[in-house]
């Protein structure tokens, strides 16, 4: 049964599912990692100190999002182009420049918020626990953002094991290691310098990896770089930091919200709740890491046909995962949230509207990807733009009067929006439907 249903299949998909096992593998890992790190954090510091150490990991992923200025983007686009076509100098001189960009503008964004970590603290959160670890978090938004900037780049070198080790595996494995005995020394301060001290190591493990790939696949020999024009590297990254940025307001507004309207302890409670959501996305995540150099290659070749059939088929696979597993989740919801200590069963509804939100997530596939890896990405950016005025909207009035249920119907929402929008402008721009229905395409 299996080997028939396998043989239905079309080569691109055959391929992201030899990939996916690999991949998903070291995604489940890292997915696992990170839950358990959750566990610990809630289990050591209550729902209190949660909120505080995922709104310094909010900080600390809008800064670097900040500094990336859409590059992370730009590079797995541009490599798995210059890849598929042997163009190993092009390869080599994008990933210079890139590296240099995110370093210098990772550098400011890091300053700026160690210099206004007191002005955010005291006037914006009117939490002034919070100015020493937004200080210990600026520490980390370099290495986050050049470990991440690595990871793309093994993306676009097929080299998906290496790309999720270096962004989903080692911060959660580091942070996790190291910190029972950096919270005994430094308290709750403690569990923010493990997670810098993980970025660091990711760094340096993402070059390591870069370095071996690289020479495996092109060979030792030496090429002459291509210089990449800045201005063509701008026009791709602008309108994909346009994108990040609004993405930033879809993933991180209700936390920033609800930190500056809420208590900590609410924070803590829908974070939590968002990462147990957030679990049942890990498929989608994986999938995203294959299909993304998949989709720019097929339509670099003008192989639109092909490229439809991969993404209704990835849609169907990721559909058949994600219903059962957030119906069964949901209907646990309070016993689920126990693991974390008993206060945060107070988030069982929360955890219940945005598994509303994981399912569309699922059954719309990765459509996103889809139009930037085709090279529509002022079409992602207006579906964006208007997806974050729409959460900025609501969010105003149902965070400031139901809190953290009001930063969970926020986030459903606008992702609703979001998914729903970008899957009528694949339609519209690429002629066919993304979202699969019915069986597998052969």
């Amino acid at each position: 049964m299996m080997r028939s249903s396998f043989a239905r299949l079309d080569e691109h998909m055959k391929e992201v599912l030899r990939y996916a096992t690999s991949v998903l593998l070291i995604r489940i890992i890292g997915t696992l990692l990170g839950f358990v790190l959750s566990i610990i954090v809630a289990r050591l510091f209550g729902a209190e100190g949660t909120g505080v150490y995922y709104l310094a990991i909010a900080v600390i992923t809008i800064i670097s999002t900040v500094g990336r200025i859409g590059f992370d983007n730009t590079i797995v686009r541009y490599i798995s182009s210059y890849a598929s076509e042997h163009e190993w100098g092009k390869v080599y001189g994008i990933y210079k420049v890139v590296v240099r960009i995110v370093f210098f503008s990772s550098l400011v964004s890091a300053l700026i918020l160690v210099m206004s970590a007191s002005w955010l603290a005291v006037s914006v959160f009117e939490k002034p626990i919070m100015e020493k670890p937004f200080v210990i978090a600026a520490l980390a938004v370099v290495p986050f953002s050049l470990a991440i900037i690595h990871s793309e780049a093994l993306r676009g070198l097929k080299l998906l094991t290496s790309a999720q080790l270096t962004k989903t595996v080692l911060i959660s494995l580091v942070t996790l290691v190291i910190v029972f005995p950096s919270a005994t020394i430094f308290g709750l301060d403690g569990s923010i310098i493990a997670y810098t001290i993980a970025c660091i190591v990711a760094l340096i493990s993402g070059r390591w990896f870069w370095s071996l790939g690289i020479r495996k696949i092109a060979g030792s020999g030496s090429y002459e770089q291509t210089i990449i024009p800045m201005q063509q590297l701008f026009m791709s990254s602008w309108p994909l930091f346009g994108v990040a940025l609004t993405g930033l307001i879809m993933q991180y507004l209700a936390t920033i919200l609800l930190g500056a309207w809420g208590t900590i302890e609410d924070v803590g409670i829908f974070s939590v709740a968002n990462r147990v959501a957030n679990l049942l996305l890990f498929p989608l995540m994986a999938m995203i890491s294959i299909l993304a150099p998949k989709f720019s290659a097929l339509y670099r070749q003008d192989n639109i046909e092909d490229l439809a059939r991969l993404a209704r088929n990835s849609s169907r696979l990721l559909m058949v995962f994600a219903l059962p597993v957030a119906l069964i989740v949901g209907f646990c919801s309070e016993f689920v949230l126990t693991f974390f200590g008993s206060s945060f069963s107070k988030g069982a509804v929360i955890l219940q509207i945005l598994l509303i939100g994981v399912v569309v997530n699922a059954v719309t596939g990765p459509v996103g990807n889809i139009l930037m890896m085709s090279g529509y990405e002022y079409s992602v950016r207006k579906v964006m733009l208007v997806s974050a005025f729409v959460t900025i909207a609501v969010s105003i009035p149902l965070i400031s009067f139901i809190g953290g249920l009001g930063a969970a119907i926020t986030m459903v929402t606008g992702g609703i929006i979001q998914n729903v929008y970008m899957t009528l402008e694949v339609r519209r721009k690429m002629g066919f439907w993304p979202i699969g229905i019915g069986k597998l395409d052969k």
